[in-house]
């Protein structure tokens, strides 16, 4: 799932709202749509994801 959220924050209270627990977050450190990257297809932007803490996922 690809959110944009001004907060982890925001994050953890759409996944309790849904009851879900996340097994990761991973953040972009740039605007998704930003021109080096909204000409990527989806599966080539994934990998500038970057793994962050989560201390409301499951791992």
């Amino acid at each position: 799932v690809v959110l944009e959220a001004p907060s982890d924050g925001h994050v953890e209270a759409y996944f309790f709202a849904l009851d879900l627990k996340p097994t990761a977050l991973h953040t972009l450190g740039a605007d998704w749509n930003a021109p080096g990257l909204s000409s990527l297809p989806l599966e080539n932007r994934l990998p500038f994801l970057q793994p962050t803490r989560c201390d409301f996922c499951l791992s």
